[in-house]
């Protein structure tokens, strides 16, 4: 999984209605079908954000330093505020 989709997957997760989402999770909507619907809608700033990609690298620390250097690592922490 690329930067790209990891970014429109945090997205999603804090932006989609419950709709969206539930036919995300069901794979009735691709994750790119459930970003491309959130174009145009407005942000609301009252919905609680509900994931974040984690900028404290010591989970991904613990790899060895051929992994690090093999793959890119997002850790998505949900239930974010």
């Amino acid at each position: 999984m690329g930067r790209t989709m990891v970014v429109e997957y945090i997205k999603v997760l804090n932006g989609a209605s419950q709709s969206v989402l539930e036919k995300a999770h069901k794979r009735e909507m691709s994750m790119s079908a459930a970003h491309k619907s959130l174009k145009g809608m407005p942000d609301d700033p009252n919905k609680e954000k509900v994931a974040k990609i984690v900028k404290d690298n010591t989970q991904i620390m613990k790899l060895s330093k051929k992994q690090i250097k093999m793959f890119g690592f997002y850790i998505i922490e949900l239930g974010a505020a």
